[in-house]
């Protein structure tokens, strides 16, 4: 079975006829917003783009395009809508979003799903919007997951990049961990 598959570049023969109980829905989110003058607007889009193309690669799934406009950003965590160029949503829009596509694949027949996460304030809104799916009941055959990014990187890179210090992702926007992933995915 060809793993690596878009939603937006399936024909509606192969999407009806694909394994849905097997095949992974892979949602990346980001946010557009600040992320310093050396940072492109799109960077958590970006990178949660690269990682969602790294499952897709890996298992069987359909990779959804990325949800770009992310939940507003708190102004503690270097970002905040008061910041030109940051373009966001409430955090009750963007649950409603991520809630209602997963509903819609599984009315498809879906059972599985990762929301790949690229922006820190995504995160609640994300468990909001799965745990409201849950609460409504599933088949034991139904599993959604969110998976931060950040939380894929090796134990050894984090060491390396930050010391042996926890690291605090609050303070890391557009710091070194994003710019370093930046400039190995996006080399231009």
């Amino acid at each position: 079975m060809n793993t690596n598959l878009n939603i937006l570049t399936i024909p509606l023969e192969k999407y009806l006829s694909l394994d849905k109980k097997e095949t992974i829905i892979v949602i990346p989110c980001g946010c557009i917003e600040n992320h310093g003058y050396h940072l492109p607007l799109g960077t958590d889009c970006l990178l949660a783009q690269s990682f969602a193309y790294k499952i897709n690669e890996s298992f069987p799934s359909i990779l959804t395009p990325v949800i770009s406009y992310g939940s507003d950003s708190v102004p503690n965590c270097g970002g905040g809508f008061f910041m030109p160029g940051t373009l966001s949503v409430s955090g009750k829009e963007f649950t409603t979003h991520i809630y209602t596509l997963i509903k819609r694949y599984m009315k498809d027949g879906f059972k599985k799903f990762i929301v790949l996460n690229g922006h820190l304030e995504n995160k609640m809104f994300i468990h909001n919007a799965i745990f409201d799916i849950y609460k409504e009941g599933i088949d034991d055959f139904t599993n959604v997951m969110m998976i931060d990014y950040w939380d894929l990187i090796d134990n050894e890179v984090n060491d390396i990049v930050f010391g042996k210090d926890e690291v605090n992702y609050d303070a890391e926007h557009g710091g070194v961990l994003e710019t370093s992933l930046m400039l190995y995915l996006y080399e231009d």
